[in-house]
Protein backbone atom coordinates (compact mmCIF):
# COMPACT_ATOMS: atom_id res chain seq x y z
CA UNK A 1 0.00 0.00 0.00
CA UNK A 2 1.22 3.43 -1.08
CA UNK A 3 1.93 6.88 1.62
CA UNK A 4 -1.24 8.24 0.35
CA UNK A 5 -3.17 5.22 0.33
CA UNK A 6 -2.41 4.81 3.87
CA UNK A 7 -3.29 8.35 4.72
CA UNK A 8 -6.24 8.20 3.18
CA UNK A 9 -7.70 5.55 5.12
CA UNK A 10 -6.27 6.73 8.15
CA UNK A 11 -8.24 10.53 7.59
CA UNK A 12 -11.16 8.60 6.30
CA UNK A 13 -13.02 8.31 9.58
CA UNK A 14 -12.35 11.82 10.63
CA UNK A 15 -14.59 12.77 7.03
CA UNK A 16 -16.61 10.00 7.99
CA UNK A 17 -18.14 12.11 11.00
CA UNK A 18 -18.39 15.68 10.12
CA UNK A 19 -20.18 17.87 12.99
CA UNK A 20 -22.64 19.97 11.82
CA UNK A 21 -23.64 23.15 13.78
CA UNK A 22 -26.85 23.09 15.03
CA UNK A 23 -26.60 26.39 17.64
CA UNK A 24 -24.04 29.36 17.39
CA UNK A 25 -21.45 29.82 17.57
CA UNK A 26 -22.70 32.88 20.76
CA UNK A 27 -20.64 34.85 23.14
CA UNK A 28 -21.57 34.36 26.98
CA UNK A 29 -20.53 35.58 30.56
CA UNK A 30 -18.60 38.35 29.27
CA UNK A 31 -15.91 39.50 31.51
CA UNK A 32 -13.21 42.63 31.21
CA UNK A 33 -10.78 39.82 30.56
CA UNK A 34 -12.75 36.53 29.04
CA UNK A 35 -15.52 35.44 27.50
CA UNK A 36 -17.21 31.96 27.32
CA UNK A 37 -17.67 30.77 23.37
CA UNK A 38 -20.20 28.07 22.89
CA UNK A 39 -22.18 26.34 20.20
CA UNK A 40 -24.10 23.18 19.43
CA UNK A 41 -23.19 19.90 17.35
CA UNK A 42 -25.02 16.71 15.75
CA UNK A 43 -21.55 15.13 16.64
CA UNK A 44 -18.87 14.82 19.04
CA UNK A 45 -15.89 16.78 18.20
CA UNK A 46 -12.86 18.96 19.87
CA UNK A 47 -14.28 22.30 21.85
CA UNK A 48 -11.67 24.25 20.14
CA UNK A 49 -11.98 27.81 19.14
CA UNK A 50 -8.90 29.53 16.91
CA UNK A 51 -8.56 33.13 17.77
CA UNK A 52 -6.49 36.69 17.35
CA UNK A 53 -6.53 40.09 17.30
CA UNK A 54 -7.13 39.70 13.40
CA UNK A 55 -8.27 37.29 10.99
CA UNK A 56 -4.72 35.23 11.35
CA UNK A 57 -6.23 33.60 14.69
CA UNK A 58 -2.92 33.21 16.04
CA UNK A 59 -4.11 31.63 19.32
CA UNK A 60 -5.98 28.83 20.75
CA UNK A 61 -7.95 27.64 23.58
CA UNK A 62 -9.69 24.03 24.24
CA UNK A 63 -12.92 24.03 26.24
CA UNK A 64 -15.02 21.08 26.69
CA UNK A 65 -18.73 19.47 25.97
CA UNK A 66 -21.55 17.68 27.15
CA UNK A 67 -24.80 15.86 25.88
CA UNK A 68 -27.68 18.37 26.05
CA UNK A 69 -30.84 16.75 26.62
CA UNK A 70 -31.35 14.95 23.09
CA UNK A 71 -28.29 13.73 21.46
CA UNK A 72 -26.27 16.95 20.66
CA UNK A 73 -22.99 18.00 22.24
CA UNK A 74 -22.81 21.63 23.64
CA UNK A 75 -19.29 23.06 23.54
CA UNK A 76 -18.39 25.27 25.74
CA UNK A 77 -14.64 26.69 25.65
CA UNK A 78 -13.28 30.18 27.51
CA UNK A 79 -10.48 32.34 26.31
CA UNK A 80 -8.66 34.03 28.79
CA UNK A 81 -5.82 36.79 29.20
CA UNK A 82 -8.24 39.05 26.74
CA UNK A 83 -7.66 43.16 26.72
CA UNK A 84 -10.62 44.70 27.66
CA UNK A 85 -12.46 46.98 25.16
CA UNK A 86 -10.95 44.86 22.21
CA UNK A 87 -12.12 43.45 18.84
CA UNK A 88 -11.33 39.54 18.84
CA UNK A 89 -11.62 37.78 15.51
CA UNK A 90 -12.53 34.14 16.03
Amino acid sequence: MNKITTLFLVLLPIFSFAQNIKVGPFLQDAEPTSMYIVWETDADASSIVHFGLDSNLVSMAQGSSFVNMGQNKIHEVQLTGLLPNTRYFY
